[in-house]
């Protein structure tokens, strides 16, 4: 199904589904380069917990899965509105 689903510059887009996801900027840009296609995949059941190591591991075995958690919703946000971004600053500043 292609629609737009925009509203004007800063929108946020739910990936609920596993499925390839295509952004576009408008204005033309999309020539220039700017597009994202994002690969959204179903992630499988969460892994077995390990027992805990006798020594004091533990807080240093949760960081890389805080890390994932934190990290990869922050580089989308990033990925998602960095054209927009970019569009406001051509047609703030070269207008």
């Amino acid at each position: 199904m292609n629609k737009n689903i925009t509203k004007g510059g800063r929108d946020v887009f739910q990936l609920t589904e596993p499925k390839t996801y295509y952004f576009l900027s408008g204005g033309g840009y999309c020539f220039g380069g700017m597009k994202v296609a994002i690969d959204v995949v179903h992630s499988g059941p969460p892994p077995t917990p390990a027992l805990a190591p006798a020594t004091n591991r533990s807080s240093m075995a949760a960081v890389p899965s805080i890390t994932g958690h934190v990290i990869t919703p922050l580089l989308l946000i990033l990925i998602l509105t960095s054209p927009f971004l970019y569009v406001d600053f051509l047609n703030t500043y070269f207008s």
